[in-house]
């Protein structure tokens, strides 16, 4: 009987593929995450984390903070599960995290001992750090909710009197 040898290198199952991902060329300059980035650059962080001794081993502060209001400024709310997930997929929290993996109990760890303040009151001191340091236009922004379809379809017209009369109120 005759014995054969595998031959591993005739087929592979992956293959290495290189990738230039590169932050500055490949996200918009009107991107969140840019605003994000330039924003916590100016504030005083140590107003929303608190630094201890103890917690040596774990992500820089700075890094968790913006991946945490980048989320929340994007989706309004992401589970733990959900901020690890995007810090492997996405390339803008790829980049806030300096291609580190933060895992769900990183963030839950960060989150319960590090934060002084909730992420809606720190997202709140951001709004209102922004408000008076950048010239924004309060007349233009609607925060009310309302949705305009882009490309008419056929049923427009049902929602045309509603939107004519919430129009003249």
């Amino acid at each position: 009987m005759k014995t054969y040898q595998q031959d591993y290198t005739a087929y592979q199952t992956y293959a290495l593929l290189d990738f230039n991902i590169s932050f500055e060329k490949d996200v918009t300059a009107d991107d969140i995450s840019r605003t994000v980035i330039k924003v916590t650059e100016r504030i005083d962080i140590n107003k929303f984390v608190a630094f201890t001794h103890r917690n040596s081993h774990g992500y820089d502060g700075l890094m968790m903070l913006r991946l945490l209001l980048l989320a929340f400024a994007d989706n309004g709310y992401a589970s733990t599960r959900k901020l690890a997930e995007l810090c492997r997929t996405d390339i803008r929290y790829m980049f806030i995290a300096q291609n580190q993996k933060p895992s769900h109990q990183a963030f839950q760890r960060f989150i319960h001992d590090a934060l002084i303040m909730s992420v809606e009151e720190i997202f709140y001191e951001m709004n209102r750090i922004m408000d008076d340091e950048l010239p924004i236009d309060t007349d233009v922004l609607c925060i009310d909710g309302t949705k305009y379809e882009a490309n008419a379809n056929k049923n427009t017209f049902i929602w045309r009197k509603n939107t004519v009369r919430h129009r003249e109120i």
